[in-house]
């Protein structure tokens, strides 16, 4: 009995001190809250005078601790005298004894450890007070001060997976032209902007995995000289240039249209003989010329150079985008537009200011606009260059770049297994961000068929005769209304800008259509889209938009149930209402 009471004795002394040292500690912390939600309402004088109160709570508290203490003392004395004379319990008191001292040790030690703690915490609060009344002096002086502008947030590139450069984003990307090889070299320094003593330079960068003829080649201080030039103005209406040929449409480049000071030319050229369509006149055409390099106008932006060839078909202009995009990305010209990724997962590029320049001199085409909106307002024809004629109109270019032709393109038929490819996706992510249609959300229920009408492309067809139309257009319209409650319908691109080009295929669930190059609005459809080409007979083994829609991530199907186009004629065809119903209804 004597044991359990000592013990007893002993717990509910160190229970007492404990409790006694986190009710101090409580007592601390509210006190604290209490003066910092006080001080930021009340004057100086009276959060000095709580502070005070606080303080001697403190030592309240401190003194009840003590007075705890003294009554353990007594509590254990008297526990041992009621058993001292209880000889057959000698041991079980010399064990009670020793358990109460160790029991006082333990308390008087925790309740030492506790004092030490609330200290702390008292002078921890102190300070806060002290920092509160401060801040709350501080306020009161600078209430009528406006508060300092903070300045705006910097925007952070968006956190996109890390580019794996394996083969594909090699031959798509502009990372893959790293192949430097060299039309002259440089022979001495350069010199100042004024056209003094600048030498250049002439290299051409092949992309391995594409092959040399989808080089893009770059030249330094590089001279253009218009009397060496011949190519028809370019712009002008259709209708004004009837019948004119194709040929005076393309620049002839005599030999030295292009040069640049203190580069020797080297013997044989290491690309020449490989380059392509416009690049194989460009590289003969690249002197070294003696002396300085003088020019009554330089561009200081980088230029890029490129000759069209199908300038009003969809598919062949996207090629020459899709080139000039990669070639900015070789440049290190490509930056982000926005911090956010696109719906597609990757970044959302723009280009650094630059300069475009036509190597043709074609009439004015429907798709000529989108090219400032795309890539700078800074467009030019090169008989704006070439109509300033003799030495003294020479124009000098900073540095310029000669990009390969579309039909060598990386999406240009290239039959690859490569999918859903980080270039080709930033790519559409650039053409869509420059009509602020990025983030435009596809349409519940529609679903689009697109037909094929005359226009008038170019100087040679003036009649603006196109074949693979639709007959039953009226009917297709109806049923695929019916189907989608007045949502799907159809479309003609060559009636619509290309913002409303975009707009739709960026809003449609499927796009349906014969071969043609409006399917090429593939690489602008949301990845859960689909699109459903319908090839005539004679196209049936084309695999133009397959790739493109492969290249893009998004689903593609060959035909359909019921819709497989009938010819009607030798250029026109018919398909099935119900068809094309069917399956609108079977994918809403």
């Amino acid at each position: 009995h004597t044991s359990h009471t000592s013990h007893a004795v002993a717990a509910m002394s160190s229970r007492r001190s404990l409790i006694s040292v986190f009710l101090a500690v409580a007592i601390v912390f509210n006190v604290a809250v209490f003066l910092r939600g006080r001080a930021q309402q009340q004057q100086h004088g009276q959060q000095q005078t709580q502070l005070e109160q606080t303080l001697r709570a403190l030592s309240d508290t401190q003194q009840q601790i003590n007075a705890l203490q003294a009554q353990m003392t007594p509590a254990a004395a008297a526990v041992a005298a009621a058993v001292k004379d209880s000889h057959p319990l000698n041991n079980a008191l010399q064990q009670a004894q020793q358990a109460a001292a160790a029991a006082q040790q333990a308390a008087q030690a925790a309740a030492a450890q506790a004092a030490e703690v609330a200290a702390a915490a008292a002078a921890k609060a102190q300070q806060a007070a002290q920092a509160v009344v401060a801040a709350a002096a501080a306020a009161a002086q600078q209430q009528q001060q406006p508060p300092p502008q903070q300045p705006p947030p910097q925007q952070q590139p968006p956190q996109q997976q890390p580019v794996v450069m394996d083969r594909c984003e090699l031959k798509f990307g502009g990372a893959g032209f790293r192949d430097a090889r060299p039309v002259c070299k440089s022979s001495n320094g350069g010199g100042s902007s004024t056209g003094e003593n600048n030498s250049g330079s002439f290299e051409c960068l092949v992309n391995s995995d594409l092959g040399p003829a989808d080089s893009i080649c770059v030249g330094t201080n590089l001279m253009l000289d218009p009397s060496k030039i011949s190519v028809s103005k370019g712009g002008e209406p259709i209708e004004a240039v009837a019948g004119q040929a194709e040929d005076k449409e393309y620049a002839k480049l005599m030999h030295g249209a292009l040069s640049v000071s203190g580069c020797e030319m080297q013997q044989p050229s290491p690309v020449r003989g490989d380059a392509q369509h416009y690049l194989k006149a460009v590289l003969s055409s690249v002197s070294q010329h003696p002396g300085p390099t003088v020019c009554s106008k330089w561009i200081e932006e980088p230029a890029f150079f490129i000759q069209r060839y199908e300038y009003v078909n969809l598919y062949h202009t996207t090629t020459d985008w899709y080139n000039v995009f990669q070639a900015l990305e070789a440049a290190g010209l490509l930056e982000h537009a926005r911090p956010e990724l696109g719906p597609n997962g990757v970044r959302v590029p723009k280009a650094r200011p630059h300069h475009i320049v036509f190597l043709d001199g074609h009439p004015a085409g429907n798709l000529d606009d989108a090219w400032k909106e795309m890539f700078t307002p800074n467009v030019h024809r090169l008989s704006e260059f070439a109509a300033s004629g003799g030495a003294s109109g020479n124009t000098c270019f900073r540095k310029a770049y000669f990009v390969h032709a579309g039909y060598a393109s990386a999406i240009n038929i290239r039959h690859d297994s490569c999918s859903s490819i980080r270039a080709v996706r930033e790519f559409a992510n650039f053409v869509l961000n420059a009509y602020g249609l990025v983030d435009t959300p596809t349409t519940p229920k529609r679903v689009t068929f697109l037909f094929r009408e005359d226009y008038l492309a170019h100087p040679r067809n003036m009649g603006g005769r196109v074949t693979r139309h639709i007959r039953n257009r009226a009917e297709i319209e109806t049923a695929l209304k019916a189907a989608t409650d007045g949502v799907g319908g159809g479309f003609d691109p060559a009636r619509m800008t290309l913002r409303e080009q975009l707009t739709v295929a960026r809003t449609s669930r499927a796009l349906i259509g014969l071969h043609g190059a409006g399917l090429t609005l593939v690489l602008f459809m949301h990845n859960d889209a689909r699109l459903v080409e319908l090839p005539p007979t004679d196209k049936a083994g084309e695999q133009h938009f397959l790739l493109l829609s492969r290249f893009a991530g998004v689903q593609y199907q060959h035909n359909g149930d019921n819709m497989s186009p009938q010819p009607v004629g030798s250029e026109d065809y018919n398909v099935n209402p119900e068809g094309v119903a069917a399956f609108a209804r079977a994918h809403l």
